[in-house]
């Protein structure tokens, strides 16, 4: 931080904001995050600037003061940055600055922006930003059941291509009525579309079993559809580099949650657990026999040897460790 910083110099830094040397106006954007609070009022009048890439980079600047919980010192931008984002004419200015109230911990006052953003400007974080808000959104649930579906016009870069997912996260957030909630989540887990040529597909569909995870026994409409899909093909999720897992096995976790009596999601998780291909499918069954199993002999059998046979492959081993000791200590508590 700059302990002192004269005002001539956060102006300086303002005018370097406009540079087409992209070096000069990076540099000034992190200086001007390094002087975070002093350097307002001078960011404040930037976003009235004429110059498009002045207005971008000062709400990108302000973007940096947030945490999702908001930033006091950036505060009295917030205003300037919702007009910013509600009526520039700038698509790339209107992105930063929605981007801006979102991370600087985005309130009720923010949902019709917010919800511009998503309609106008298929902008994911605004999606997320009312997810966040939960249920103060609700007034956002038909524009984003919209742009859950939307495909067309949707651009791969500045990730605008998970809007659809965030979306269907946002939605679950929000809490709305489960008889509206249910049935979308069936339609998009039906939708034939949703085969994983785009890269938000899968997402998608993970995105709405996690609703109706989420819902519980209020989704018990939706288990003939998730009985359905967790008897159905190999349907594999991969994030390269990170992470890959069968949906079925998402499908089970809802089922379990929204019917805990079922057995046939324990059977099918049972199974899954040996997935050779997709490791993260048997951690997450480890995770799942360890909330939902018993002490049955199978599922003892599929931990013990999952235990045995994962030696080199550490987070799998200590899910079924962890899971095992969870079955025990509830058979403990139940002898009590």
């Amino acid at each position: 931080m700059y302990a002192a910083c004269q005002e001539p110099d956060v102006g300086a830094l303002v005018e370097k904001l406009g540079s087409k040397d992209w070096k000069v106006s990076y540099d000034a954007i992190k200086k001007l995050q390094n002087i975070e609070g002093p350097a307002v009022p001078a960011l404040i009048k930037a976003l009235k600037r004429p110059e498009e890439q002045i207005r971008a980079n000062a709400a990108i600047c302000l973007w940096g003061f947030g945490v999702e919980t908001g930033n006091p010192a950036a505060q009295p931008a917030v205003p300037h940055l919702i007009s910013l984002a509600e009526k520039d004419p700038s698509a790339k200015v209107r992105w930063h600055a929605t981007s801006a109230v979102v991370r600087l911990g985005a309130t009720e006052a923010a949902v019709p922006v917010l919800i511009q953003a998503v309609e106008k400007d298929n902008h994911s974080y605004a999606a997320q930003g009312l997810g966040w808000l939960g249920p103060k959104a609700k007034a956002a649930v038909p524009a984003l059941m919209a742009a859950a579906k939307k495909r067309e016009g949707v651009p791969e870069q500045n990730a605008g291509w998970d809007l659809r997912w965030r979306a269907v996260e946002a939605l679950a957030a929000i809490k709305h009525d489960p008889e509206v909630l249910v049935p979308f989540y069936c339609e998009l887990l039906d939708d034939p579309k949703n085969t994983g040529d785009h890269p938000a597909d899968k997402p998608v569909k993970a995105a709405a079993y996690e609703g109706l995870a989420s819902l519980g026994p209020q989704a018990k409409a939706a288990i003939p559809t998730l009985i359905k899909h967790l008897k159905g093909k190999r349907d594999p999720l991969i994030f390269p580099k990170l992470a890959a897992i069968d949906l079925r096995i998402m499908a089970a976790l809802a089922l379990a949650e929204v019917d805990p009596g079922n057995r046939l999601a324990l059977s099918a998780v049972l199974e899954l657990g040996k997935e050779k291909e997709l490791s993260s499918t048997r951690a997450v069954a480890c995770n799942f026999v360890g909330k939902f199993g018993d002490t049955s002999d199978p599922v003892i059998t599929f931990l013990t040897e999952t235990i045995e046979n994962n030696e080199e492959e550490f987070f799998i081993r200590r899910a079924a460790e962890d899971a095992l000791d969870a079955l025990k200590a509830k058979l403990k508590k139940g002898q009590k």
